[in-house]
């Protein structure tokens, strides 16, 4: 689906960002991943995710890391403490697992964060509705809320943009080839 490299960023807009992450690490384990969700006290987001998760702060994390490797694909870090420098850190003395780490758009720290820290960073948004030809908009919420095209991607550094739809076929293409001609 998206490309994960060693420190990735999801960024969720506003207001149904966090329905689009959840749809993105829900595929991530519908294809075999195993997930380790770490979020801080506050995280309203954990309710939205269906597999491990831990609760976690500076002091413990070296020791939920070692209890929970076994198996482990994918770390993903929820943090309203965004110090994501020194978690990635402690992450990176106990694993070398990729790490996604996510927040808001509307958190004040997002506006100091330097994109370039990061190997891959995403905004995770969904489609504000159907346009009418007032100044309103009729919410895709009321039609279809599980529409994989209302689900939209957008690359921070390559600049490109997408839907959840659209990537889904993407990956199920390019791993029947992977499948049919190896994996060159």
């Amino acid at each position: 689906m998206l490309e994960l490299k060693s420190k990735n960023l999801f960024v969720k807009k506003s207001p149904f960002g966090h329905s689009v992450v959840s749809k993105v690490l829900d595929f991530y384990e519908l294809i075999g991943m195993n997930i380790l969700f770490l979020h801080s006290h506050n995280s309203d987001f954990s309710s939205w995710v269906k597999f491990n998760k831990q609760e976690f702060n500076s002091k413990n994390l070296k020791n939920i890391l070692s209890n929970n490797l076994f198996r482990l694909d994918l770390i993903v870090v929820h943090d309203l403490q965004s110090n994501f420098e020194n978690t990635y850190r402690i992450i990176r003395q106990v694993t070398d697992l990729p790490v996604i780490f996510i927040i808001d758009s509307a958190s004040n720290f997002f506006k100091s964060i330097n994109i370039k820290n990061f190997d891959t960073a995403y905004i995770l948004f969904k489609s504000g509705g159907i346009p009418t030809k007032r100044l309103t908009t009729i919410s895709s919420l009321t039609f279809d809320s599980d529409r994989l095209e209302d689900f939209l991607v957008e690359s921070i550094k390559d600049e490109w943009k997408s839907n959840l739809k659209e990537m889904k076929i993407q990956y199920i293409r390019d791993k029947n080839l992977r499948d049919l001609l190896g994996e060159d």
